[in-house]
């Protein structure tokens, strides 16, 4: 949670130009609530990569060499 200790120092009052209190404050209590879930290991993150159909895309889709 790190970074919602970071954030926390940051003044609010410039997110407060963008959006109201209760926005501020949901957004605020759903950052902290994802912080707690992925320290818990409860959450994860995935990334896909599409391209169309028949499109030359030098990319490997091997997890060998993603990981090499």
């Amino acid at each position: 949670m790190e970074w919602m200790t970071y954030s926390s120092k940051d003044k609010p009052e410039m997110a407060l130009r963008e959006v109201d209190a209760p926005t501020y404050r949901v957004w605020r209590l759903y950052m902290a609530a994802c912080a707690l879930e992925f320290e818990a290991g409860g959450t994860a993150i995935y990334q896909f990569l599409a391209s169309q159909r028949g499109a030359d895309v030098p990319l490997t889709i091997a997890r060998k060499e993603l990981y090499s």
